[in-house]
Protein backbone atom coordinates (compact mmCIF):
# COMPACT_ATOMS: atom_id res chain seq x y z
CA UNK A 1 0.00 0.00 0.00
CA UNK A 2 1.47 3.65 -0.83
CA UNK A 3 1.64 5.80 1.84
CA UNK A 4 0.82 9.43 1.41
CA UNK A 5 3.50 12.26 2.68
CA UNK A 6 0.97 15.09 2.01
CA UNK A 7 -0.69 17.34 4.69
CA UNK A 8 -3.34 15.28 6.74
CA UNK A 9 -5.79 16.17 9.67
CA UNK A 10 -6.67 13.56 11.62
CA UNK A 11 -9.90 13.87 14.22
CA UNK A 12 -8.31 13.89 18.36
CA UNK A 13 -7.88 10.54 19.48
CA UNK A 14 -7.22 9.15 15.84
CA UNK A 15 -4.46 7.04 14.82
CA UNK A 16 -1.92 9.03 12.35
CA UNK A 17 0.26 6.15 11.03
CA UNK A 18 1.09 6.63 7.54
CA UNK A 19 1.06 3.21 6.58
CA UNK A 20 -3.09 3.75 7.13
CA UNK A 21 -3.25 6.50 5.21
CA UNK A 22 -4.53 6.78 1.83
CA UNK A 23 -2.86 8.11 -1.13
CA UNK A 24 -5.24 9.61 -3.72
CA UNK A 25 -4.94 8.49 -7.41
CA UNK A 26 -5.48 9.61 -10.99
CA UNK A 27 -9.15 7.33 -10.71
CA UNK A 28 -10.09 9.04 -7.99
CA UNK A 29 -12.62 11.94 -9.15
CA UNK A 30 -13.88 15.21 -7.58
CA UNK A 31 -17.89 14.47 -6.04
CA UNK A 32 -18.98 17.54 -6.85
CA UNK A 33 -22.01 17.62 -9.18
CA UNK A 34 -20.23 17.97 -12.84
CA UNK A 35 -17.11 18.79 -12.01
CA UNK A 36 -15.62 15.24 -12.80
CA UNK A 37 -11.82 16.59 -12.18
CA UNK A 38 -8.99 14.45 -10.53
CA UNK A 39 -9.38 15.13 -6.72
CA UNK A 40 -6.98 15.86 -4.22
CA UNK A 41 -8.48 16.31 -1.00
CA UNK A 42 -10.57 13.08 0.55
CA UNK A 43 -12.78 13.83 3.59
CA UNK A 44 -13.87 10.98 5.95
CA UNK A 45 -16.72 12.50 7.72
CA UNK A 46 -17.17 12.13 11.62
CA UNK A 47 -21.03 10.92 11.60
CA UNK A 48 -21.54 8.86 8.21
CA UNK A 49 -17.48 7.58 8.03
CA UNK A 50 -18.29 7.99 4.49
CA UNK A 51 -15.69 9.17 2.34
CA UNK A 52 -15.99 12.47 -0.07
CA UNK A 53 -13.60 13.07 -2.16
CA UNK A 54 -12.73 16.87 -4.13
CA UNK A 55 -10.61 18.74 -6.82
CA UNK A 56 -8.34 21.40 -5.38
CA UNK A 57 -10.90 23.78 -6.42
CA UNK A 58 -14.00 22.90 -4.91
CA UNK A 59 -11.61 21.57 -1.88
CA UNK A 60 -9.76 24.82 -1.10
CA UNK A 61 -13.68 26.55 -1.34
CA UNK A 62 -15.05 24.23 1.49
CA UNK A 63 -11.49 23.36 3.41
CA UNK A 64 -12.93 25.24 6.70
CA UNK A 65 -16.47 23.12 6.74
CA UNK A 66 -14.36 19.56 6.03
CA UNK A 67 -11.76 20.46 8.72
CA UNK A 68 -14.85 21.19 11.20
CA UNK A 69 -16.21 17.54 10.00
CA UNK A 70 -14.16 15.21 9.19
CA UNK A 71 -12.31 12.54 10.89
CA UNK A 72 -9.27 12.30 8.49
CA UNK A 73 -8.46 14.99 5.60
CA UNK A 74 -5.90 14.44 3.35
CA UNK A 75 -4.41 17.28 1.09
CA UNK A 76 -3.03 16.75 -1.91
CA UNK A 77 -3.06 19.74 -3.78
CA UNK A 78 0.77 20.15 -3.54
CA UNK A 79 0.99 17.03 -6.08
CA UNK A 80 -1.34 19.39 -8.64
CA UNK A 81 2.17 20.94 -10.39
CA UNK A 82 4.44 17.81 -10.17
Amino acid sequence: MQTSEQPVVMAEGTSNKPEELPVLTAADRCDVRGCNARAYFMAVIVVSKSELMFCGHHGREIETTLRAVSVLLVDETANILK
